[in-house]
């Protein structure tokens, strides 16, 4: 998965971050997908928001931006460990949880 291999990589041209609140709300309907048990719903969305907020890491312009991005992004690897444990892939899960 690209979006995990590459959390500490410079981005890549062909992706764009949307403003801070647009990624959050895809969090929070991710979050409910998550605490409702709706794996398969839930398992498209994580690597493409992955990939948006790793850019947006990069690109987030001073302290108070980059703060909201990290928020968001541990979110997103906390949607994406939870779906990749439920699913019985632990060591994925586990590598999730490192970054």
């Amino acid at each position: 998965m690209p979006a995990l291999r590459g959390y500490d990589l410079d981005p890549v041209d062909h992706l764009t971050s949307r403003p801070a609140e647009e990624p959050r709300t895809e969090i929070e309907q991710l979050g409910r997908l998550r605490r409702a048990g709706r794996y398969a719903t839930l398992g498209a969305a994580p690597p493409a928001l992955l990939e948006e907020l790793t850019l947006a890491r990069h690109t987030a312009a001073g302290d108070r931006d980059r703060e909201q991005v990290f928020g968001l992004l541990v979110a997103a690897f906390y949607t994406a460990h939870g779906l990749a444990y439920r699913l019985g892939y632990a060591d994925l899960a586990e590598s999730i949880e490192h970054r």
